[in-house]
């Protein structure tokens, strides 16, 4: 029988929904945006689109009037014709946004992670974050998350220190209800992984998120101890915040029990997407995400993999319109036969800073060196670092390999890179982003590291 506090915890979404109109307000935003046909999804969004643009025009933060060409029987396809928001523009952006904000209250100043060495500035309101986390608790149901499922996660959050608590009523409400305990720090010690896992063996059902690396990193600690979940013991496991590859989720599937899905996000726009028990990645209805050629910005067909640019609706204060995010991806409607209607990330190719221009103009994503890496089990992470036009360092973490082995890795990724020069280093730590990530590819003077 449950106990009352997790009958009070199963009634998180009535309670919260209840106490707060903009949560009830995000809520419902969810459900009809992931429940109507393609034309009517496309006006819902455009509608409330336009409403936004008008404000932006209104304050004078957009660089020139947009909201005229949001006009006309196919609005949706007019999207194209307005101007990018990149992250320099996002720079010269945030000067006038301090200004024009520096009276407001509720409003805040937050950073991106800067995983790609371009961490940027901008500002959210307490009004926004409320109006998101209804439409957030509908992407954690996607999944596999329902209220009153305890959360356990892994971040990159620096040891031992504890975030500030938001103050009110309501955030007080929200911290009771969510049941969520964080672990971790940007490089968590053996002792806080046995931590984390003893705490959620106390708890069956339980949901397990966080970094995709932090999460490999645990499930190879319970390997080497033979530690391993009975399947089904948890109720959801996803990771987040990296590019998770098939190696890493057979991994962390044998160790948990359970099949890791995905979450598709970032620090500007939050969730933006997740990963249904179909294997279909849900845009959130919150979000219109296109995929572009990354040099012209010309839209591309349904289902081919571009830059993506991201319109973030409920962000009434930083103009993010077609914003460039900075991630290669593919777009492509679904009718999923989880019940879910709308567009769907059909690819997710990590980062466009991830892609590596070679001599000959080629580009090449970083992200392909997993292939190879997949045929030397004694790699546990790795890292390609670039030091001159022609010259790579390749870093992994794990068992020393032979010289047979090293041998065999120079030239594979040498091919790969058009015979570039290949020098294969072990190390005892990888470079990581101020927030914890690990940088699968970095490149520069300041690549040189530990």
């Amino acid at each position: 029988m449950p106990t009352p506090k997790q009958l009070l915890q199963r009634l998180q979404i009535p309670l919260l929904t209840a106490c707060d109109p903009l949560y009830a307000a995000g809520r419902r935003w969810f459900r009809l945006g992931t429940s109507l046909p393609q034309e009517q999804h496309e006006q819902l969004l455009m509608s409330r689109l336009s409403r936004l643009v008008r404000s932006f025009e209104g304050r004078g933060l957009l660089r020139e009037p947009v909201g005229r060409k949001l006009t006309g029987a196919d609005r949706f396809a007019t999207l194209a014709e307005m101007p990018v928001l990149t992250r320099d523009g996002l720079r010269a952006l945030f000067p006038r946004l301090v200004d024009r904000y520096r009276r407001r209250r509720g409003i805040s100043v937050y950073c991106t992670g800067g995983a790609t060495g371009e961490p940027v500035q901008f500002v959210f309101s307490r009004r926004q974050r409320r109006l998101a986390g209804g439409c957030v608790l509908g992407m954690y149901s996607i999944l596999g998350w329902h209220p009153g499922m305890p959360r356990f996660c892994l971040w990159g959050r620096e040891p031992g220190v504890r975030p500030a608590k938001p103050r009110g009523f309501r955030a007080y409400l929200r911290r009771r209800l969510q049941h969520t305990t964080v672990y971790g720090g940007y490089s968590p010690s053996e002792r806080e992984y046995r931590r984390f896992i003893a705490e959620v063996q106390a708890q069956p059902g339980c949901a397990i998120f966080g970094l995709t690396s932090l999460i490999e990193n645990c499930a190879l600690m319970m390997r080497e101890h033979d530690q391993q979940l009975p399947r089904g013991f948890l109720g959801a496991l996803w990771t987040c915040s990296e590019m998770m590859f098939e190696r890493q989720s057979r991994l962390i599937e044998d160790a948990f029990g359970c099949r890791p899905r995905r979450q598709y996000g970032s620090r500007e726009c939050t969730m933006m997407a997740a990963d249904c028990a179909h294997g279909n990645l849900h845009i959130s209805p919150r979000y219109i995400i296109e995929a572009v050629d990354p040099d012209s910005y010309a839209p591309l067909p349904a289902g081919q993999t571009g830059s993506l640019l991201v319109t973030d609706l409920h962000n009434d204060v930083t103009p993010f319109i077609r914003y460039e995010i900075g991630d290669l991806g593919a777009v492509e409607w679904r009718d999923c036969d989880c019940g879910l209607r709308g567009p769907c990330l059909t690819e997710l190719a990590g980062r466009t800073a991830g892609l590596i221009t070679l001599p000959s103009g080629t580009r090449v994503s970083a992200h392909c060196f997993a292939a190879i890496m997949y045929l030397f089990p004694a790699v546990r992470q790795y890292q390609t670092l670039r030091l001159g036009p022609t010259e790579f360092e390749l870093r992994y973490m794990g068992t020393e390999l032979d010289t047979a082995a090293r041998r065999r890795m120079e030239e594979l990724t040498s091919d790969l890179l058009e015979g570039a020069t290949v020098r294969i280093r072990p190390v005892e730590q990888l470079l990581l982003s101020p927030t914890g990530k690990l940088i699968s590819y970095h490149e520069g003077a300041g690549a040189v590291g530990p």
